[in-house]
């Protein structure tokens, strides 16, 4: 099931992480292979102004549905990115995939 590849999604949030390529760009996009995804409209939406303080603080993930996070597309500031990489070993695990960055970016 999907509570099974949690490990699996930690580790590669870990190798995006420990490889440091997020640096050059501006935004993290997890896009599930089944997920229809249009990048034209993320760059139409990234575009407005409230996104122009990606880099402060926590920075910024972008709330993909109207009931929390979910997993078939995840995206992430450059900053929320590297405080997800440094602080994620301090959110717990015991959440399927889809459900599991969220709550972990609302405790760090």
């Amino acid at each position: 099931g999907t509570y099974m590849n949690t490990p699996v999604f930690d580790a590669v949030w870990n190798q995006i992480h420990w490889k440091g390529r997020y640096k050059y760009h501006n935004w993290v996009v997890k896009a599930d292979p089944d997920c229809v995804f249009l990048p034209y409209r993320l760059r139409r939406i990234l575009s407005q102004p409230e996104f122009r303080k990606a880099e402060i603080d926590k920075g910024v993930v972008i709330n993909n549905c109207d009931k929390g996070l979910h997993g078939p597309l995840e995206v992430l500031s450059r900053r929320a990115m590297q405080v997800f990489g440094e602080s994620r070993i301090l959110c717990t695990q015991e959440l399927q995939e889809d459900y599991f960055l969220s709550p972990c970016l609302a405790e760090l």
